[in-house]
């Protein structure tokens, strides 16, 4: 199970529920006095199975969801839309870089609506990168290796964030949820690594964007 959050002008909708059938709640917030949020579902969706990781992109009013064993859908996030999603190309075995279980989802801001979905794919534990404008161009993959500490395996919640947090993080943070973390020989308890995002941009060319400025989506 996963959740998404996002916005449009003068409304919040959230989607908190996917399942193992595949179905997708979306429901819209709204206060209620005294500090307090009410919720109603105002539209169900769906895929043909299991649903994994889910993230909406505030600025475009889409809503990725991943099916586990297929790919990543779009869905428009304007409930008086179509429910029928588009598919995103290469986000299945048709890609050689991608090896099921399609799992966490995330969105890396960028000026003029440019930027990237991140998708972990947990077979062979590595994260594809796609376009986030158009249909979704798949860009190309990178895995997290052991250097000091161990690499990532089996992946399944990530998140990714442009902005400056400072540190060695001042042009943004990738983390990726570690399944097997391994000190030598020894199995550990599950945690998370943390990736500078200029790392990451610099292994592809031309290199991904970097703009740790860039924030109109939090507004």
């Amino acid at each position: 199970m996963d959740f998404a959050c996002t916005a449009s002008p003068g409304q919040i909708y959230f989607m908190p529920v996917n399942d193992t059938t595949g179905i997708i709640e979306q429901w819209e917030l709204s206060p209620y006095g005294d500090g307090e949020i009410s919720g109603q579902i105002i539209r169900t969706m769906g895929v043909a199975s299991q649903t994994e990781g889910m993230v909406a992109d505030d600025e475009l009013g889409y809503l990725f969801v991943g099916e586990e064993d297929r790919g990543i859908w779009k869905f428009m996030v304007d409930p008086d839309a179509s429910d029928i999603p588009a598919f995103i190309s290469e986000s299945d075995t048709s890609n050689v870089s991608i090896s099921f279980d399609i799992e966490g989802l995330a969105i890396y801001y960028a000026p003029d609506q440019k930027g990237y979905l991140i998708a972990s794919s947990q077979g062979n534990s590595s994260f594809a990168i796609f376009e986030r404008l158009g249909e979704n161009r798949y860009i190309g993959s990178f895995v997290i290796k052991g250097e000091r500490i161990d690499g990532t395996e089996e992946t399944d919640g990530i998140d990714v964030t442009n902005l400056n947090l400072g540190g060695p993080f001042s042009k943004g943070l990738f983390i990726a949820q570690d399944d097997n973390n391994l000190s030598g020989d020894s199995i550990l308890s599950q945690n998370f690594k943390l990736v500078r995002w200029e790392k990451i941009a610099s292994l592809f060319d031309p290199p991904l964007i970097i703009d740790s400025i860039y924030n109109d989506h939090l507004k």
